[in-house]
């Protein structure tokens, strides 16, 4: 916090946040409005938090010098396995299998941390490529629970980093190239839905990804049936109040187009 500037950036943050909570609602508010005071934001977090970057920085090389060794120590040892890339696996032993996607899984945890989010999906769709081979073996309860269980986790990760990967493709090239990774939020979600269609995390990020695609009605049963199961949840609160601003607004909108085209 020290290294960031706090006294300085704070009250910063705060400013820009509301703007943006208003900014949204105002009809004369334009994309170029948006983008040039997010550059302004980030000059002045990069100019008052030059220490906190540097230290990110450094601590992102050690992490992706960690995995790249990791990663060689993992080739290696698939060579001397016999299960090098160009090689049928398909006949390795259940629990060999699972072995495998906790590990991907695992994998796909760090890297995401480390904020290289196409490299964790990458690992997070290796994880399930197993887990779906697993499921073509003679497997008892017990190993369905224990696939299952693992399955949940994995697509709930995969669908936080389709929806990082969508805000940054958003931001960057716009909404049509940001809708195919939202899309993928909404199959992440699902499938895990199917396990646990109580899960609070996998309707949060669904809803989220609905309203991005502009099903606000959807987005909006989601948050509901998720606040069923955890009605304290701020996070969901946050969002339902928000979906609620932006379903006024669009329904003033219509109003006032059908206004002029009947009044």
């Amino acid at each position: 916090r020290s290294l960031l500037g706090a006294e300085k950036t704070e009250p910063l943050l705060e400013e820009v946040s509301r703007w943006f909570e208003d900014a949204q609602y105002e009809e004369g508010t334009t994309l170029e409005m948006f983008e040039e005071k997010l550059s302004g934001l980030k000059s002045a977090l990069q100019e008052h938090g030059k220490a906190y970057f540097e230290k990110k920085e450094k601590e992102r090389e050690a992490r992706d010098k960690m995995l790249d060794e990791a990663a060689e120590a993992e080739r290696q040892r698939r060579h001397e396995l016999g299960m090098d890339a160009d090689k049928d696996d398909r006949k390795m032993a259940k629990s060999e299998r699972m072995k495998l996607a906790a590990k991907n899984k695992e994998e796909g945890n760090v890297v995401f941390k480390a904020g290289n989010l196409e490299d964790a999906a990458g690992r997070y769709q290796r994880a399930l490529q197993h887990i779906n081979k697993f499921f073509m073996l003679d497997v008892s309860p017990e190993d369905k629970a224990e696939a299952n269980a693992l399955t949940l986790s994995v697509q709930l990760n995969l669908a936080q980093v389709y929806l990082k990967l969508a805000a940054q493709a958003e931001k960057d090239q716009g909404k049509d190239a940001a809708e195919p990774l939202y899309q993928k939020v909404k199959s992440a979600t699902t499938e895990a839905l199917k396990i646990d269609e109580n899960n609070v995390k996998a309707r949060f990020r669904l809803a989220s990804a609905l309203e991005r695609l502009g099903d606000l009605d959807g987005a909006q049963k989601e948050v509901k049936m998720a606040l069923k199961v955890d009605a304290e949840n701020t996070d969901l609160q946050k969002l339902k109040e928000r979906l609620e601003k932006l379903q006024a607004a669009q329904n003033a909108k219509a109003k006032k187009m059908y206004g002029k085209m009947f009044g």
